[in-house]
């Protein structure tokens, strides 16, 4: 096991789940172009965090919390258009990109970066959640072996 058993990292962009791969008029299978570029977002962050793999294969913990944009359908119109409606603050994110895809893309694009396969992950939790007022949406991230805290 390397010496650093813990990896936190944010990716500031909406989170987007991982799309059904699609098969070209060929028979070759795809990405969407949004989940090839989210991909690309996960692994940047994980590069600019400077954390280095966990090594071999050891059991992971996954940590994620995904915080979504709330729909206009939950503000007020007029001049009060930046207040939430009555009974919208404590609404949660029922509805689509589903938890499981948002969490089985952030393991697919990390697979091979920052550990070795994705199946290693014995606990998961995971938030989807809204983003409060003046904050952006993101994904916020903390994989680490078990038993390194």
């Amino acid at each position: 096991m390397s010496e650093t058993t813990r990896i936190e990292l944010t990716v500031l962009a909406k989170p987007v789940a991982l799309s059904r791969q699609g098969r070209g008029q060929f028979g070759g299978q795809f990405k969407t172009p949004k989940t090839v570029q989210q991909i690309a977002r996960v692994v940047e962050a994980w590069r600019d965090a400077g954390c280095p793999a966990i090594e071999g294969k050891v059991p992971l913990t996954l940590v994620a919390a995904f915080f979504l944009d709330r729909p206009k359908s939950h503000y007020r119109t007029g001049k009060y258009a930046g207040e939430l409606k009555p009974g919208m603050e404590d609404a949660e994110p029922i509805s689509k990109p589903d938890s499981s895809n948002l969490l089985k893309l952030i393991e697919d694009a990390l697979q091979s970066y920052a550990f070795d396969d994705d199946s290693q992950f014995t606990t998961t939790f995971l938030t989807k959640a809204f983003v409060e007022p003046g904050q952006f949406a993101r994904t916020e991230i903390v994989i680490r072996a078990k038993g390194s805290e």
